[in-house]
């Protein structure tokens, strides 16, 4: 059986960081970095890293700063910083990373992110192309930067009358609640996550998941989209870098995969050549909590083996 063991790393962005890891009892192929989305935790990847565990892989996962049991500046969910909250946000998973290197030397490193998450690696692994050997994407909308620059003035604007330390009173009617009220049906402002009934009664009864993120989680997450996105930027990548990109065909915060599939074409017209790219049709945004998680853990798997074994 694999264990999910927990500790406390001290960053050097002075965050104290919050960790989860597990290990094959056998050699390590590689090591997943998991970056969770937006007001979760790592603590719901647990079934993940256990069945990369069990697959010979080892998954080392922290709450992001404002997120989950994850300690910064004191400051309470739903902001990463009071001031340059993304550049602290990378800072952190360039320390995990750097932490796996000391616990894992010579190992691979594949560098994972749903959501928000997937917006995070994507920035990280720009930024330090060659600290990662492979860069997972998933459920994550890079698209919806074409409309940054609107969203960022709505956010400036709440930010210069309520303070950016205060939920965002239009980005959550803009997104969770429009993705919400698009699935026939609905009961709940979380449908639009899964349509496994058991995985939402567990998000309602998780008191560290489902908060309000502030203006300034706000403006970060759209900062790392927009600078996500750009070709310079995607340019800076090996082009041989195997990146698995996956989607869910029910996903409306993805417009039900499209931009995932969006992201595919840029990434091949940027030149690069080795992506897996995978819509499970049924799916809604949370891959790993629908009804077709043990498939798509298991196709992760044999994608990784491709690199890895």
């Amino acid at each position: 059986m694999v264990k999910i063991k927990t500790l406390q790393l001290r960053s050097n962005s002075g965050a104290n960081l919050y960790l989860r890891r597990s290990k094959p009892k056998g050699k390590v192929k590689a090591v997943v970095q998991i970056n969770h989305g937006l007001t979760e935790h790592s603590g719901r990847y647990e079934h993940f890293m256990k069945h990369l565990s069990a697959n010979d892989y080892a998954a080392i996962a922290h709450d992001h700063r404002g997120h989950g049991l994850t300690e910064a500046e004191k400051l309470p969910k739903g902001q990463f910083s009071t001031r340059d909250g993304s550049r602290k946000v990378l800072k952190d998973v360039d320390f995990i990373n750097n932490y796996i290197r000391s616990e894992f030397p010579d190992t691979p490193i594949i560098c994972f992110g749903h959501s928000m998450g997937g917006l995070i690696a994507a920035n990280y692994a720009t930024g330090h192309p060659h600290k990662i050997d492979a860069l997972a994407i998933w459920n994550s909308n890079f698209q919806a930067s074409d409309f940054t620059p609107f969203v960022q003035f709505i956010l400036g604007f709440e930010a210069f009358f309520l303070g950016s330390d205060v939920p965002s009173a239009i980005i959550p009617k803009l997104t969770f609640q429009r993705w919400s009220k698009s699935i026939d049906g609905a009961v709940s402002g979380t449908d639009w996550l899964s349509s496994d009934r058991e995985q939402l009664d567990a998000i309602a009864d998780d008191d560290l998941t489902g908060w309000k993120p502030s203006i300034s989680m706000w403006q970060d997450v759209f900062n790392f989209m927009s600078r996500g996105a750009k070709v310079d930027t995607i340019a800076r990548l090996p082009k041989t870098l195997p990146i698995n990109l996956v989607g869910g065909g029910e996903d409306p915060a993805t417009n039900k995969g499209l931009a995932v599939s969006w992201l595919a074409d840029r990434l091949k017209k940027t030149g690069l050549s080795n992506i897996n790219f995978r819509i499970y049709k049924d799916a809604r945004h949370e891959t790993l909590n629908d009804f077709d998680r043990k498939i798509a853990m298991d196709d992760f798997v044999l994608w990784a083996n491709k690199f890895m074994a």
